[in-house]
Formats: C-alpha cells, sequence, structure tokens
C-alpha cells in the first residue's frame, strides 16, 4: 500500500495538474501515464498512429495506407487499383463504358445511341427526322400522319389545327381572337369574361397579375413599367428593385414616380442603386406621410406616372 501511495505521489510531482484524456495520455506534453512515453501499450502516440504514422486501420495521418490507397481505393493521383477518378473517368477522361465526360463514344455517340447533333448512325433523331427534314418511315418531308418536321400538314395546319401564326381555318386563335382582336362570340374586343386578346378588361386591368401591367412589364398601351404593392406602414419603404425586370433587363427606374391614393395624388421619391435596394418615401407635398391603407405603386417607364 505504502508502495502505491508513493507511485502515486510521485507521479504527481511529475505531472504536476496534467489534463489527461480518456486514452491516458497528457495532452499538454503528449507522455502516456502508464508507459511514461508518447506512446501507449498498443504503440500509438496521443493522435492514435504509431511509430511508422499509421493509425489502428492502418492509415497514416493523409488517410492513405502503405500501399498508398485511401478508404475508398484511391491514389495521391486521384486513381482507385483500376485507373479510374472518383468520377469514373481514366487519365485519358473515359469510364469504364468507353465514353467520355460529355456523354460520347470515342465514334461520337452517345448512350443512346445519338451524336452530339441528336442523330444515330442512320442519320435520323429521336423523332424519326433527317438533317434535311425528311422522314425516316416515309422518306418525304411529312410523316405517315402528314405533318412535317415541325408539325404542320400540307396545308399548313398542327395537329390542333392553327397554323404557324396560331389562327384557325376561320381565322381564330385558340381564345377565338381573330388578327383584327375581335372575340368570334362576343364580336367585341372583349371575350365573354371581359379581358381581350392581351388579357386586358375595359379598365386596363390585367387578368393574371391584378395591375395596369401584365407580367412582361406592360400596360394595355404597351408602354413599359411595373407595380409594387406596399402594405399600411411607416415610411420610407424599401423593396428589391433589382428582381424586377423587363424583356429579361432590370428596370432603371426614374427618380419620382406618382402613387394613387384615393383621390390624392402622392409623390413617391426614390433613390436608385444602380438596380439594387431602393428606399421609397411616400410624401404628401414636401412632408414624408405614411399609408393608413394597402397602396400600389405603379411605375412606368415615361417618368411621371400618369392617372389611369
Amino acid at each position: 500500500m505504502k508502495k502505491i501511495l508513493f507511485c502515486w505521489i510521485f507521479f504527481i510531482a511529475i505531472t504536476g495538474c496534467a489534463t489527461i484524456n480518456q486514452r491516458g495520455f497528457d495532452v499538454n506534453t503528449g507522455i502516456h501515464t502508464i508507459t511514461m512515453t508518447k506512446f501507449d501499450k498498443l504503440g500509438y502516440d496521443i493522435g492514435g498512429y504509431n511509430i511508422d504514422g499509421y493509425d489502428i486501420f492502418g492509415y497514416d495521418r493523409l488517410g492513405f495506407n502503405k500501399e498508398g490507397y485511401d478508404n475508398k481505393d484511391f491514389r495521391k493521383d486521384g486513381f482507385n487499383k483500376e485507373g479510374y477518378d472518383r468520377k469514373g473517368f481514366n487519365s485519358n477522361g473515359i469510364d469504364k463504358d468507353g465514353y467520355n465526360s460529355d456523354g460520347l463514344d470515342k465514334s461520337g455517340y452517345d448512350r443512346n445511341g445519338y451524336d452530339k447533333n441528336g442523330y444515330n448512325k442512320l442519320g435520323f433523331n429521336k423523332n424519326g427526322w433527317d438533317a434535311s427534314s425528311k422522314n425516316k418511315d416515309t422518306g418525304s418531308l411529312f410523316d405517315k400522319n402528314g405533318y412535317d418536321i415541325n408539325g404542320f400538314n400540307m396545308a399548313g395546319y398542327d395537329r390542333d389545327g392553327y397554323d404557324k401564326k396560331g389562327y384557325d381555318n376561320e381565322g381564330y386563335d385558340k381564345a377565338k381572337f381573330d388578327k383584327d382582336g375581335i372575340n368570334k362570340l362576343t364580336r367585341t374586343v372583349f371575350d365573354r369574361y371581359g379581358y381581350d386578346r392581351e388579357g386586358f378588361n375595359s379598365q386596363g386591368i390585367h387578368r393574371d397579375t391584378g395591375t395596369k401591367f401584365d407580367k412582361r412589364g406592360y400596360n394595355v398601351l404597351k408602354e413599359k413599367g411595373f407595380s409594387i404593392f406596399l402594405s399600411k406602414g411607416k415610411s420610407p419603404y424599401t423593396f428589391d428593385i433589382g428582381s424586377i425586370k423587363v424583356d429579361g433587363q432590370p428596370f432603371a427606374m426614374y427618380e419620382s414616380v406618382m402613387v394613387s391614393k384615393g383621390r390624392h395624388i402622392i409623390e413617391a421619391q426614390s433613390n436608385n442603386y444602380n438596380g439594387y435596394h431602393t428606399a421609397i418615401n411616400i410624401k404628401n407635398h414636401s412632408q414624408a406621410v405614411d399609408i393608413d391603407s394597402d397602396v400600389t405603386i405603379e411605375i412606368s417607364d415615361f417618368g411621371i406616372m400618369r392617372k389611369w
């Protein structure tokens, strides 16, 4: 008992206030409490590696074994024992099936037998048409049902009965409007629901957006613009103008627009920061005001908003 106590006192005197981990290593010095060396009884250091630098599973600190492979059987150069990288390609960029990164074999055809232009070895695409628009089954410009590569018959109508401009043999489109915008059923410029060919009603409100602008940003007069809905609250109001695009391009907003609120016209001053967040200050004359009800700002690219 005295011998054990002496050893324990001696150990404390040597180690001081050491912090020992679960494996018996001093985390400050890396010395093991039993072997008094940098290795435990099994021969592994505080990091779990033996004197040769390998862990219990046989991998070094970089994750490779003595043969130079990781636990997925890939070498340091990124290739496995079969010579393929992690994406499945060899040093020449070819996979096990003989296809390159574009999915084409040495002859230039994909797994379905089509080249980069979509034609097979016989020269036909998946729909049975060759590069000269001839059909595989008929050898002519029309398939066995009488339609060409674009889906039109000899008379110029598609399978639904509409020509390339979208009109049937009576001159009406799918919405039953003719080329002059007259509806077949109502004989006016509006359909039975009250919308014209472009989707606007007699007040200029669009069917899909509920505003004076369609999804592309045009009003009934085909002028570019957009609407911003603001809930009631305090001025200023911030929105991301960068998300608003017309014809695929960011919309450049003017310095002032007009907001219609009841019988009053309220000026909305803006600060345009190259299409990023823009602060809107709702003003009545020269004083910034809060809006006590929901309001829609309708902005158009001809400067001052006209009162609709």
